[in-house]
């Protein structure tokens, strides 16, 4: 029987093939034969067992390693063209609850944005390197500054993750170097001991943490835990009173720390809440607190103190807390709030004030009508339309002539009080009539009207130039009747 080369050729290519995957076995088993040597001498030097008998099978090694169990073999990954990876696993020594750590990716990173579950501890580069999870308070307390390089190094640089509490690196080859090996163990054993809380109590962790990890963030973290967590530690007010103790601790952190310490932590927060230049939302909240902690006399006073500040957040806030609260400012408060920098504080002045029908406020009242604001001018107006005498009408219609073309509202708002005094005052008021009536300057002095001609009416002194004359001239001028809405009493005197 005769064969041609076309009948060879395949058998050939057959036979090729077979040689080389037969090369390639037994190359393998050259290689796992000389890492069973080297495993097995390994383990002896470690006190870890061979766990595969048999001669040719991959090699396995467990034992116990400074109290922690210990698992070293080797993995096949990598689909059509697999790799041998040498995988060694740790359990770790009573991990925090659920401790999982692998290395974020955008879609991760995405879902913790959003904060779909993963657990921040407050150090950016740890958090944008790391996706973390389990008990927080447990992670939060362990991941200390030397923790967290430690962990990034082990998931990022050697590609290692922790899976419920199991620590594992797995590196991409098979291992017959003893020394590498050797290194390698002590490595993931060591950083299992260090992840480890058998006989750890979590508030000292806490404490140390926010008094000394080098980021704000996590130190805020750490006390934002105990005092949340732990409600009867001592840690607390200890890590509370550093904070305070510290001069360089950054505002929110000081916030923080002030409110669980009571009168002692109220120094801090006022200055918190004056304090120039600072963030509103914490001189805000700072004032919200001790609106809430201090006794009624000091509450009060601080309140009317912040009703003057500059700041839009502290004046707004402090105007929340006195409605709240139910508190009638007296007069002599209210005509020093006309002059304060805030707009909502002069427009509010200027609303309390028209619920007191006998309150001596024109002067003050006049001075504020020069501010800018439209909604101070409004609230200004409506007061001097029901308080007003005639001093306030040529004022008022100075205003109205000069209002932006725009702003109708407030040109009614000035025409309607000036016809709100003339009708108020009676014939007086009326034009091309003579009055008498009692201003600041020389009782009974006649002017003609600049503009409406042939009409007499009183010649106003004039507004007051400073808030201090307006003020002066208000409080030295006598009431026309107690106060209706708004009395100058505390409540608590109302019941007395």
């Amino acid at each position: 029987m005769e064969f041609g080369l076309t009948d060879i050729f395949p058998l050939g290519i057959f036979m090729l093939v077979g040689a080389v995957a037969l090369l390639r076995l037994a190359w393998n088993q050259v290689a796992i034969s000389k890492a069973r040597e080297v495993w097995t001498w390994v383990g002896a030097k470690r006190g870890l067992a061979m766990k595969n008998s048999l001669p040719l099978a991959r090699p396995r090694l467990a034992g116990v390693i400074a109290g922690l169990k210990v698992t070293i073999d080797t993995v096949r990954r990598g689909g059509r063209h697999k790799r041998t990876y040498t995988r060694f696993m740790v359990e770790i020594d009573t991990p925090p609850a659920g401790l999982t750590a692998t290395r974020e990716d955008l879609l991760t990173q995405l879902g913790g944005a959003l904060g779909f579950g993963d657990l921040r501890i407050g150090d950016p580069e740890f958090d944008r390197a790391v996706r973390l999870r389990g008990a927080e308070a447990a992670a939060v307390a362990l991941l200390d500054a030397a923790r967290r390089d430690r962990l990034r190094e082990f998931v990022v640089g050697r590609h290692g993750r922790i899976e419920h509490g199991l620590l594992c690196m797995e590196l991409p080859t098979l291992l017959t170097d003893e020394k590498a090996m050797l290194g390698h163990i002590e490595y993931v054993v060591d950083l299992a001991k260090d992840l480890g809380l058998r006989g750890v109590r979590l508030p000292p962790r806490l404490r140390r943490n926010a008094e000394a990890d080098p980021c704000p963030a996590v130190r805020r973290r750490n006390l934002e835990l105990l005092l949340r967590e732990f409600p009867e530690a001592p840690e607390r007010a200890e890590a509370c009173r550093a904070v305070l103790a510290e001069a360089e601790s950054p505002p929110d952190l000081v916030l923080l720390a002030s409110r669980p310490l009571g009168p002692e932590g109220w120094p801090a927060l006022q200055r918190l809440a004056f304090a120039p230049g600072l963030e509103p939302e914490i001189a805000a909240a700072a004032l919200r607190h001790l609106a809430l902690e201090l006794p009624p006399d000091r509450r009060l006073a601080l309140l009317e103190h912040a009703m003057e500040s500059e700041a839009p957040a502290l004046h707004r806030e402090a105007r929340e807390r006195i409605v709240e609260l139910g508190y009638q400012p007296p007069t002599a408060v209210l005509l020093r709030w006309l002059a304060a920098p805030g707009a909502q504080t002069v427009a509010y002045a200027a609303q309390c004030i028209l619920l007191r029908d006998g309150a001596p406020a024109e002067g003050p009242l006049l001075f504020a009508l020069n501010r800018p604001e439209v909604a101070v001018r409004l609230a200004v107006t409506a007061a001097l339309g029901k308080l007003g005498t005639l001093a306030a009408v040529e004022p008022l219609r100075t205003l109205a002539a000069d209002a932006p073309l725009l702003d109708g509202g407030l040109r009614a708002a000035t025409r309607a009080a000036v016809k709100e005094i003339q009708s108020r005052l009676g014939a007086a008021a009326g034009a091309g009539q003579l009055s008498l009536a009692r201003t600041t300057g020389e009782a009974g002095a006649l002017s003609l009207a600049a503009r409406d001609a042939g009409e007499l009416s009183l010649a106003p002194e004039g507004v007051p130039a400073t808030a201090a004359e307006a003020t002066a001239a208000a409080e030295s001028a006598p009431a026309d009747g107690p106060p209706a809405a708004c009395t100058d009493r505390h409540p608590t005197q109302e019941k007395a």
